[in-house]
């Protein structure tokens, strides 16, 4: 090794050897690095070229920095995974010895099931999200050759036990499908808990149920934690196919006080710590035992929590078994991404609108919240309830005779209805790149990307914040050009106090369960914003037909006289949805005052580089649809 292969950034001594491909990974970026693929990871295992395994290059840093840290704690790795982890007697092994000292109930491996125990790995090789890395941790040691490597009779053991184990339970949900299952035991070499028998298993689509039942335990390691919350957000965008932050991020919390999780400030492992807690009211749906959770003093006060019992006179069951120490049982929870609004009233809503003529859609409700619409987003505005923000993009499209070969320009970080709705008539899209602050399409690269070809913009209002849109109606009316506004969860926004959805010829809007306001699950609307397309945008609406003269008595019969389809939302939903919107300005303060008090919280974070906080311009008033941080510059 070379001196600066023996030493840490820090000048701390490495805690364990790195294989070439470690060096290799610290000298990228998260951004740069690339996953292991299941047919990668398949090809290490078969090989058995196990230096070959990698983490991502800030799992890497921190597991090296966690792990001197757990060393000068508890003495060796071993000693906390026994202690912490396992919860197994002793808990302090000397790391030296050959077997561990535990006392297990029979010699055969597996053979009683306090022999052995299965975990989520804590730090993770760096895999897609649908594979599971667990390790499976036993008191009785396997048959070994002197190079350490498994006899075949430790190798039908070990095969035997994930068979029963994991095999079986996934042909329950896949059939006969197999190719699921990879297990492998490290080389001595590049063990960092040599002293305590274990071996590793990938487990590629298990999903979180089988996961617990098998771990007995949620989603609790805290580098999976980052690579969930923040790796993957930098390498896909918010919500979706092309969207950041998949799946759950935890976080730290305290009297509703959320900061970003972030297991560098850790020095110690913790359990499924997705919430800080004192006060746990809503249990994690899929954890089904209580866990302990161990939080060291010299931490807390580096969160800014203040440590001496009497600080937490609620805790009940709190103890003090060390003098730095305090502990709790509480069930793991997630802070969800969102808590549709419920009013009171939409049941009753729901009830009225069963007992009309019209169920399948264009009733009372429909038009009262058709009217509560039309009236936040300005006299020139036509609005139509649709099934949902998806049917209302296509609608649009439709609507503005998009041909194949046309060419939309879109953001490149948005959700991908924006695109599926102009690609589905042969549109070709055009992404231009956002501004980082506010995540919204740079406007300034418009032009840049504008050709003969180019029919129409699709500004994507993200996160409910404004789009410049003076700037992009400047350049459409210029190069005569539609604007059709994504502003799904954008609904009492504003831009320079025009309502977002109102600008450009047509707006959208979702009612997802999503988003500010539901119509029960699905849904969404569709402005029309160009007087000059209303009466073609009525017929589309309605299969193609002119319908809606006939009730209206402008014509003696009707009949199909365009293309169209039927994109009406059910009588049903629009009773739902009204009872939301009547209360609109209400769940809209008390969004904006919980977004606030966010901002005021995690603001010093963002001074320090620490993380980085959404930005919007004096003129865009959002809705507070959602707080957006991501990982600092000093990260």
């Amino acid at each position: 090794m070379t001196a600066t292969d023996q030493t840490l950034i820090n000048g701390e001594a490495l805690p364990f050897n790195l294989t070439d491909v470690d060096r290799a990974t610290l000298a990228q970026t998260d951004e740069e690095f690339e996953p292991h693929s299941w047919e990668e990871l398949k090809t290490i295992v078969q090989a058995n070229d196990l230096a070959a395994f990698k983490r991502y290059p800030s799992q890497l840093r921190r597991y090296l920095a966690w792990s001197n840290e757990i060393k000068a704690k508890y003495g060796s790795i071993p000693n906390f995974v026994c202690e912490e982890r396992l919860h197994w007697t002793p808990s302090r092994i000397d790391p030296s010895a050959q077997a561990s000292g535990l006392e297990p109930h029979t010699p055969i491996p597996f053979a009683h099931t306090a022999d052995y125990r299965v975990l989520r790995n804590d730090w993770p090789y760096a895999t897609p999200p649908d594979i599971a890395h667990l390790v499976i941790w036993l008191k009785t040691p396997f048959a070994v050759d002197s190079k350490g490597y498994l006899l075949p009779e430790g190798q039908a053991q070990i095969q035997r036990f994930v068979d029963n184990a994991f095999v079986k339970p996934l042909k329950a949900i896949y059939g006969e499908e197999q190719d699921r299952t990879l297990w492998f035991k490290n080389w001595s070499a590049l063990q960092s808990v040599g002293a305590l028998e274990h071996f590793h298993c990938f487990i590629r689509g298990a999903g979180e149920q089988l996961l617990t039942e098998w771990t007995l335990e949620g989603k609790r390691s805290l580098i999976d934690t980052q690579h969930e919350a923040g790796i993957q957000g930098s390498r896909r965008s918010p919500g979706g196919a092309m969207s950041a932050t998949r799946g759950s991020q935890k976080v730290f919390a305290q009297s509703g006080l959320n900061p970003s999780f972030d297991p560098s400030i850790e020095s110690f492992n913790v359990t499924q710590v997705s919430y800080l807690g004192w006060k746990v009211s809503q249990p994690y749906s899929d954890i089904r035992v209580n866990t302990r959770i161990v939080f060291a003093k010299s931490n807390l006060h580096r969160l800014g929590f203040r440590c001496s019992r009497a600080d937490f006179p609620d805790l009940e069951g709190t103890k003090s078994f060390a003098s730095n120490h305090y502990c709790k049982d509480i069930s793991p929870i997630m802070i969800p991404f969102n808590k549709p609004p419920l009013t009171g009233t939409e049941l009753r809503y729901v009830k009225a609108a069963t007992e009309t003529p019209n169920l399948c859609g264009n009733g009372e409700f429909t038009r009262r919240c058709q009217q509560w619409i039309e009236n936040r987003l300005g006299s020139r505005s036509k609005v139509f309830l649709t099934t949902s923000c998806t049917s209302a993009l296509e609608l649009a499209a439709l609507l503005a005779n998009i041909k194949p070969g046309d060419e939309v320009i879109l953001p490149s970080f948005t959700f991908v209805s924006s695109v599926n709705a102009f690609a589905l008539y042969g549109a070709t899209p055009v992404m231009v790149d956002v501004i980082p602050g506010t995540m919204n399409m740079d406007h300034q690269l418009i032009e840049a990307a504008i050709t003969t070809k180019t029919r129409f913009i699709v500004p994507v209002h993200y996160a409910g914040v404004a789009c410049d849109m003076d700037a992009i109606m400047t350049i459409a009316e210029k190069y005569h050009l539609m604007v059709i506004e994504d502003a799904a969860p954008s609904l009492t926004a504003t831009y320079s106090s025009r309502a977002l959805g109102s600008i450009g010829h047509i707006g959208c809007f979702s009612f997802h369960e999503t988003k500010n306001f539901t119509s029960g699950g699905q849904g969404g609307a569709i402005a029309i914003n160009d007087p000059s397309l209303f009466d073609r945008a009525e017929i589309l609406y309605d299969n193609g037909t002119n319908r809606r003269q006939f009730f209206r008595g402008e014509i003696e019969e009707y009949g199909w006289v365009d293309v169209g389809s039927n994109f009406v939302m059910s009588e049903i939903q629009a009773a739902y949805l009204w009872g939301q919107l009547e209360i609109a300005d209400r769940i809209t303060t008390r969004r904006q005052q919980i977004w606030a008090r966010y901002f005021a919280k995690l603001h010093p974070l963002a001074k320090k580089g620490m993380i980085r906080l959404m930005e919007h311009e004096p003129e865009c008033a959002h809705n507070a649809h959602m707080f957006l941080s991501r990982r600092g510059i000093n990260d």
